[in-house]
């Protein structure tokens, strides 16, 4: 149960770097304004929650072989 809890810490690190990461990226390097927040809420989002649901499916699966 501690290396699962520890899986998941990882994977909530490495969602919040990657969403912090390309809204940067969207907002100083693309130049996205302001006026552009829903548009680079979902291209924010989008990646990161699908990138978070597959971990989270590959986590429960591999510790549940354990059980």
């Amino acid at each position: 149960m501690k290396e699962e809890k520890k899986a998941f810490l990882v994977l909530y690190t490495i969602s919040l770097v990657m969403a912090i990461s390309i809204f940067l990226y969207l907002t100083r390097i693309k130049g996205y304004t302001p006026e552009d927040m829903a548009k680079v809420a979902l291209m924010t989002l989008i990646p990161v929650l699908t990138f978070h649901s597959l971990g989270s499916v590959i986590i429960l699966k591999h510790y549940a072989r354990r059980y």
